[in-house]
């Protein structure tokens, strides 16, 4: 094991952040993204890495206010192409913000009620098969700190690169699902990850007191 990051802040800045780490690009040539995880929180961070090496001094990036005013707690912020990132936050529907001039604003907040009325949206993965993209991820419904019902597992086709009307367009016909039911729990679930193997997906996936598994999607 190597440490190759280590950050703290100082006290008069002390808001929680580091619930949801996530990459953009590779770890040779790529960035570290975390975002400040309180309610009404400012802040995105970018750690650069280069040539496999972190830079420990992040990059600063503010949401503006009407962001700000959207999330809440255990945010994480996941880069989907371009200047255009999805920033996801427990028991608010996910925000798909634009960085630009030094900031990120907003561009939309997404309904994803269509996956079983669930709206809390966890660790999205970003994929091309075939020359088609699609949005990987996992939606559930948070009320009193505690995750309920039924999780889903979707696989949604992103039309035009424009994930905003991909998601209005969404129905549980034209989306490959997977419901992981019985998944009432304490504070938090965890999520996926995403392995690529040519036009396979392999999609790891698991929610707290509820499922683990694996299941593999092919794009034919």
């Amino acid at each position: 094991v190597e440490k190759v990051l280590s950050y703290t802040r100082t006290s008069e800045d002390n808001r929680r952040m580091g619930d949801y780490f996530s990459f953009s690009g590779t770890w040779q040539d790529g960035a570290i993204l975390v975002c400040e995880a309180n309610n009404n929180a400012p802040r995105v961070y970018e750690f650069a890495v280069k040539d496999g090496v972190v830079n420990q001094t992040p990059t600063t990036i503010p949401l503006n206010e009407e962001a700000r005013s959207l999330k809440s707690g255990t945010a994480g912020v996941f880069h989907y192409k371009h200047d255009i990132y999805v920033i996801t936050s427990e028991g608010s529907a996910p925000l798909v913000v634009k960085r630009e001039g030094g900031n990120m604003n907003l561009v939309a907040q997404l309904d994803l009620s269509v996956f079983n009325g669930g709206k809390d949206l966890r660790t999205p993965k970003f994929v091309t098969l075939n020359g088609k993209e699609y949005m990987v991820g996992i939606v559930g419904t948070y009320k009193n700190n505690n995750m309920e019902g039924t999780a889903t597992l979707f696989v949604m086709p992103i039309t035009d690169g424009d994930i905003v009307a991909s998601v209005a367009a969404a129905t549980r016909e034209n989306c490959l699902i997977k419901d992981i039911e019985n998944c009432a729990a304490g504070n938090g679930f965890a999520g996926l990850d995403v392995i690529q193997k040519g036009q396979t997906l392999y999609i790891g996936y698991g929610v707290r007191a509820g499922e683990l598994g694996l299941i593999k999607f092919r794009n034919e």
